[in-house]
């Protein structure tokens, strides 16, 4: 009964029940069962962030499966390991161990596994700025599940794909995808899934200026996310609100709503998260005119980015603190984040707009700009904000 009941547990949200029956049964004598519980529990345990013991489980899991020549249950715990590995902000380890997953999977014909592994990998990608090969990822992912008819798999691949077009600025595209995936979410109660479809349309509708649909998708992830309890998923809904807020005049709400976002990932420890949180309160500190609070969030917000090596976020924390820099060098960040193919549409064209409108072509490369990125983000920063 182990994956029937860990399927009904995952997707009704119900993830400290699941993690307390599996608990129940993590002795047992037959070593199948036992690692198949052991795994099934770290999953879940992952799903409430609860990252040390998630990690325990799955590494215990997969030992036993290793030593029984199980590469069903290998890939799974290879897989789910990768997921630790990416909320903890090891992406290079969290690529690493989706395509061993990967690799596992498509040479046991199992495709839906496969395709898990493809959206996974699709994930860091976008987290990445790598959007055309994040978008060929998560549409392998999209037509796998599609071919074995997982409607939770094609809820989640859809909104991926939706992200990624998003990011490239196609934004009917991405509605529509976020649409078909919240259907799926819908006919399954999947509200984990959901939370994660109406994100994306509120977001969309957010870039396109329509505030009464963004605030009305962005509460209603929030409320979906609350109702199963992702703490991460409530994060990201927050910012959302906060980013809406700011842009109506609300100032003190937003830099309320950014705050709590930011505790949400902290306790949480989810690093991309919280470096995304920075961005939001380094832009609502500059927008009520706390021009050291706002340089003090985007140097804690580059640091963090630069660690996980998520571009996107470099780019806009760049774009953000340009404008308390000096104007010759303000002008050369916001030419890079114009250019840069990392960065989102809707970045790139706030980096123009900012820049007066006339862009031209930078003299400095990002590393030039932010210091010797992969060793001292920090000094880089230094750097950056007293030149």
């Amino acid at each position: 009964m182990a994956e029937g009941l860990f399927l009904l547990h995952e997707l009704r949200g119900l993830f400290r029940e699941g993690v307390e029956l599996f608990a129940t049964a993590c002795d047992l004598p037959d070593p199948k069962a036992r690692s198949m519980v052991l795994a099934r529990k770290g999953r879940l345990l992952y799903r409430l962030l609860e990252f040390a013991e998630a990690e325990a489980d799955l590494e215990a899991a997969l030992e036993i499966a290793r030593s029984l020549g199980d590469l069903a249950e290998c890939a799974f715990c290879i897989n789910n390991l990768g997921l630790v590995a990416l909320g903890q902000g090891q992406t290079l380890l969290a690529q690493k161990r989706f395509e061993e997953s990967l690799a596992l999977r498509q040479t046991a014909g199992n495709r839906w596994g496969a395709a898990n592994s493809l959206y996974n990998l699709g994930l860091v990608a976008w987290q990445m700025g790598e959007f055309e090969r994040a978008r060929a990822r998560f549409q392998e992912a999209l037509d796998l599940f599609r071919r074995v008819g997982d409607a939770r798999g094609l809820s989640l691949a859809s909104t991926g794909v939706g992200q990624v077009w998003t990011s490239l600025g196609q934004y009917a595209v991405a509605r529509e995808l976020f649409r078909q995936g919240l259907s799926y979410a819908q006919q399954l109660g999947d509200r984990f899934a959901e939370s994660g479809a109406l994100l994306g349309v509120g977001t969309v509708a957010g870039i396109e200026r329509n505030a009464e649909e963004c605030y009305s998708h962005l509460q209603s992830s929030l409320e979906a996310a609350y109702s199963v309890g992702d703490g991460v998923s409530i994060g990201r809904a927050l910012l959302g609100l906060g980013r809406l807020t700011l842009r109506e005049g609300d100032s003190a709400r937003a830099l309320k709503l950014a705050r709590q976002a930011l505790g949400r990932f902290q306790k949480n420890h989810h690093r991309w998260g919280e470096a995304f949180a920075l961005v939001h309160l380094g832009r609502t500190a500059l927008a009520i005119g706390e021009r050291d609070e706002a340089k003090a969030y985007y140097r804690l917000a580059l640091e963090s980015a630069l660690h996980l090596q998520a571009l996107p976020i470099v780019l806009r924390a760049l774009s953000g603190v340009a404008s308390i820099l000096g104007p010759a060098l303000a002008q050369e960040v916001w030419a890079m984040v114009h250019l840069h193919p990392a960065a989102d549409v809707w970045v790139r064209q706030e980096a123009k707009r900012l820049a007066g409108g006339e862009v031209g072509l930078p003299t400095l490369h990002l590393e030039e700009i932010t210091g010797p990125v992969r060793l001292t983000p920090a000094l880089g920063f230094a750097i950056l904000i007293t030149r």
